[in-house]
Formats: structure tokens, sequence, C-alpha cells
């Protein structure tokens, strides 16, 4: 990641095996936009809670994700490849 106030809180094995959780958290009080480089190309990427569920689409066929945080956020995403 390249962004000073961004923290990687998880990287583990999904609840259900169908992937991997990558939980971030913001925790400086600003906005920031953050890159993450991926292993792999993910055949997609989904933002969910932090119980892996209510899956949202957030990106397909990509090797980064660009995500937007803002003061404070925790995001959960969910990384199948």
């Amino acid at each position: 990641m390249n962004s000073d106030n961004i923290l990687l809180e998880a990287l583990k094995k999904s609840e259900d095996g169908e992937g991997y959780i990558l939980r971030i958290s913001e925790k400086k009080g600003r906005s920031a936009t953050v890159d993450v480089d991926l292993a792999q190309t993910s055949a997609m990427v989904y933002e969910c809670n932090m119980m892996e569920r209510e899956e949202v689409p957030f990106a397909k066929n990509v090797d980064k994700l660009t995500i937007t945080m803002k003061p404070f956020a925790v995001k959960t995403f969910k990384v199948m490849a």
C-alpha cells in the first residue's frame, strides 16, 4: 500500500473458503486513496461487510485495487482468483 495512514487489518482466507479477505482502515483522520497490489490477477473483487456478507461487485479481472478511504473508515474486500 502506498499511504502512511492506511493500515492492513487482515489478510486471510474467507470464511466460505472461496477467496481471500482484505480489510483495511484509515487511522489518522485523513481521507486517502490507496493502491493495493494483488499477488495475481483476480477474477472478481467484492466489497463486503465485516461479517463477509452483503457482497457488492467492486472490480473484475484486476491485479491492483484503487480504494478511496474516508477518515477512520474500515473497508473489507473479498478477492477471488
